[in-house]
């Protein structure tokens, strides 16, 4: 697995602070529950570590955004091959939605609805 040397946007407030500019406040304090707000979803899924198809990726996030009513997360997926990916989850979904969907398309890198690669 490549090492990124960028800080962790998790641990870096203000990275963390950047992904909020643009998003209504009620949001920001996660108005919708646990893990759902952009903010909730950086801390909780970048870093996180997913295992699928006999290798390990870490999942690294460079962007939340909030359009109608879904997110798209712009995310690195640091492994043996570094896929950037777009994904779509609905905006109350939880980060493990967006990590179960991550773990089927790294299983079966084929088109989905939720999964856009980025080339």
């Amino acid at each position: 697995m490549s090492r990124l040397t960028t800080p962790r946007t998790a641990s870096n407030p203000a990275i963390l602070a950047s992904f909020a500019i643009g998003v209504p406040h009620e949001d920001r304090n996660s108005h919708y529950g646990f893990e759902s707000s952009p903010t909730d979803l950086l801390r909780t899924l970048d870093g996180h570590t997913l295992a699928s198809a006999g290798d390990t990726w870490e999942v690294v996030i460079s962007g939340i955004h909030t359009v109608g009513s879904h997110r798209w997360i712009q995310i690195l997926l640091d492994g043996p091959t570094p896929e950037h990916v777009v994904v779509r989850i609905a905006d109350r979904a939880r980060s493990s939605d967006a990590l179960d969907a991550i773990r089927a398309w790294l299983e079966t890198p084929t088109r989905s609805e939720r999964i856009l690669r980025v080339d």
